[in-house]
């Protein structure tokens, strides 16, 4: 009896310890949360805001490399300047293309663990970088309006593969950076209204610096 009363207090014990670890982890991913969104708030520069928002995914999901790309309504592409790992330059994915590509066109989130058995997956980005992706979580981004805005693109994990609890996770993390990214294109958008008034003030007051001498020219001729 008092052997099964003793494997019983063990078992209870690493319970309480598995739990107890489980809610540590918890507590660490909302602080790193909130961290991320005081980061977030910190700049309103739309390229500084993606390397940072992508230094921040890739450390709290324990992965070797993330993308973030925004959305070319327009051209219908999909647009990034952060790899991390590889140099900057600029990435353009037609909507549709390879598994960002999907995800954009879909709107559905995907988690592969190989992502070389995905027939949706394109291998272009790795024969060119000698990069092997392995494993992958991939989400699309979107604003308050529900409106797909970017993907979100998580590689490898180090550990394992990604779970649910990290899907999750890169759920809460894109809809910081969709209230980021948004907020950076209006101030952008506001900044380039007014360069563009003060351009006309000063046409303006050109104008009105010609038609003026004009006028003195005429007076002194007549």
């Amino acid at each position: 009896m008092a052997i099964v009363e003793g494997t019983e207090q063990n078992q209870l014990e690493r319970r309480v310890a598995t739990l107890e670890g489980e809610l540590r982890s918890q507590r660490e991913r909302m602080d790193a949360i909130r961290e991320i969104g005081t980061a977030l708030g910190s700049t309103l520069n739309l390229d500084r805001l993606l390397s940072l928002i992508m230094g921040k995914i890739t450390d709290l999901m324990e992965a070797d490399r993330s993308t973030l790309f925004l959305l070319d309504e327009e051209n219908g592409q999909l647009w990034s300047k952060v790899a991390q790992g590889q140099a900057e330059r600029e990435i353009r994915i037609n909507v549709g293309d390879g598994i960002a590509g999907w995800v954009a066109k879909t709107g559905q989130s995907i988690n592969i663990k190989d992502a070389y058995k995905d027939p949706r997956f394109n291998a272009d980005v790795d024969r060119r970088t000698g990069y092997r992706t392995k494993s992958m979580v991939c989400q699309a981004i979107r604003n308050h309006r529900r409106k797909i805005i970017g993907v979100v693109q998580v590689l490898n994990k180090r550990t394992g593969y990604f779970t649910i609890d990290d899907e999750q996770l890169l759920a809460a993390l894109g809809a910081q950076a969709a209230v980021s990214i948004e907020n950076s294109k209006l101030y952008l958008n506001v900044v380039g209204k007014n360069i563009e008034l003060l351009d006309t003030q000063e046409q303006l007051k050109e104008r009105i610096a010609e038609i003026d001498l004009l006028f003195r020219i005429e007076q002194e001729m007549n």
